[in-house]
């Protein structure tokens, strides 16, 4: 586990878990009303947070979410309530100045090295020839990230039945909250009739624009929009089957698959439920993807 241990924290995922065993939530078309309600709550908090951050930055003299000369200074002062920590740690995500941008352009060079170097391990162990991959993945050298804003976003099952629908709200904005109303897929534990993974899904972004040269150098710089997930609010549908499992595990044996934690930080504390290390591996085992 010592070995195992993040150095590093890449984003936070949060599951709101209603209790689908529950005698008040028995009748679905109860649960799915209970379920809208808390995935805009949810969208409500991140939309707040968003305006906060940007509050912050305009009262401390900044330039709101705009790039800065190199002769600006920034006030890292903030006030004194619970959110501090939050906030700061979003600040600097977003500061724009040049260096921070040079940054994670070293960390996506550096990722892409990464995948090259795991695409031709992989390839060579099964005595293919990887230069066509590699080919693909270009060169690590010629990539930049720059923040971008982004307006945010609604996505969920277009009204006439077919397809989906994305609709944008609100300004531009380096964070912003985008919502899926509907996921659905299945995977390897969904072993009967019907069984299906289906969750609503509230994220926060930061959003990035990456510029990269061809592999001919002649031609014009491209340019494509990617982002950052800081948080990832993920709530089960009533037949989830992420939630069936774990309301069962719960009826059967309490405190099997979720515990109480205490979570701190600057003399704050918050008593939260968090998965047991038993349930994390579980869960983990089963993943089609991640």
């Amino acid at each position: 586990l010592e070995v195992m241990r993040p150095s590093r924290l890449s984003d936070i995922d949060v599951m709101l878990a209603l209790d689908r065993e529950h005698e008040a939530l028995l009748d679905g078309d109860v649960f799915e009303l209970i379920h809208s309600t808390a995935s805009a709550a949810v969208e409500r908090a991140l939309r707040h947070l968003v305006l906060d951050v940007q509050a912050r930055l305009h009262r401390s003299g900044c330039q709101t979410l705009a790039w800065q000369r190199p002769n600006q200074k920034r006030s890292r002062t903030c006030g004194s309530d619970g959110i501090d920590v939050l906030v700061r740690f979003l600040l600097r995500m977003m500061d724009a100045k040049e260096e921070t941008a040079s940054r994670v352009t070293a960390h996506v060079r550096g990722s892409l090295g990464e995948l090259r170097d795991a695409v031709n391990g992989a390839l060579l162990g099964y005595g293919l020839c990887p230069q066509e991959a590699q080919t693909q993945l270009g060169s690590r050298g010629l990539v930049w990230v720059r923040p971008h804003k982004r307006r945010s976003r609604c996505i969920g099952p277009s009204l006439s039945g077919h397809g989906i629908e994305l609709s944008c709200h609100g300004l531009p904005s380096r964070l912003y909250v985008s919502t899926s109303s509907h996921v659905e897929f299945r995977d390897v534990r969904c072993t009967e009739p019907g069984d299906m993974c289906r969750f609503g899904l509230v994220r926060l972004f930061l959003g990035f624009r990456l510029d990269f040269q061809p592999k001919d150098e002649c031609s014009p710089w491209k340019h494509r929009f990617s982002r950052g997930e800081l948080f990832d609010v993920s709530i089960p549908k009533r037949e989830d089957i992420s939630l069936k499992i774990m309301c069962q595990h719960e009826s059967s044996n309490p405190g099997s698959t979720i515990t109480q934690a205490t979570l701190a930080a600057d003399q704050q504390v918050v008593h939260v439920y968090v998965q047991t290390l038993t349930g994390l591996i579980d869960e983990n085992y089963d993943l089609t993807f991640g």
